[in-house]
């Protein structure tokens, strides 16, 4: 089953379970998913488009997600895109994974060695911060 995102909006209006998952992804509650999809003009266009300013489109937007969230809500592909990389690449990083894992983890973890294309900010920043920072001299 292909992403939420990538369908209609008139597809989604009235199926429960979808309206659930934008819920889910866009930090909204399902009731207000539900009237904005209501009031939407343009049935045809992709629900992701259509919660563009909620929709998370940044490597950084998915780390709060867990492994868990993004095979469930089949957001993979979404993901591939968000970090540059191809699907079946972010998908043998994720395999592994325990469910509860959050994706900021998994990226850290397997691309610390810095061939991550566009790392999530926070963790560019601590990587920054941790060599900048000079660790405490032993002494002798």
């Amino acid at each position: 089953m292909p992403s939420v995102g990538f369908e209609t909006v008139a597809s989604v209006r009235e199926d429960d379970e979808r309206i659930e998952d934008i819920a889910e992804i866009t930090g909204l509650s399902p009731r207000t998913v539900r009237a904005k999809l209501r009031r939407a003009e343009n049935g045809r266009m992709h629900v992701r488009r259509f919660f563009a300013d909620r929709w998370p489109t940044s490597l950084e937007d998915f780390g709060g997600f867990t492994v868990a969230q993004i095979r469930r809500l089949t957001l993979s592909e979404e993901l591939a895109d968000a970090a540059g990389l191809r699907q079946s690449r972010v998908y043998k990083l994720l395999q592994p994974a325990s469910g509860r894992t959050r994706v900021a983890t998994v990226f850290a973890q397997r691309l610390g060695d810095g061939s991550s294309p566009r790392p999530p900010t926070k963790i560019a920043e601590h990587r920054t911060r941790r060599k900048a920072e000079p660790g405490p001299k032993a002494s002798k």
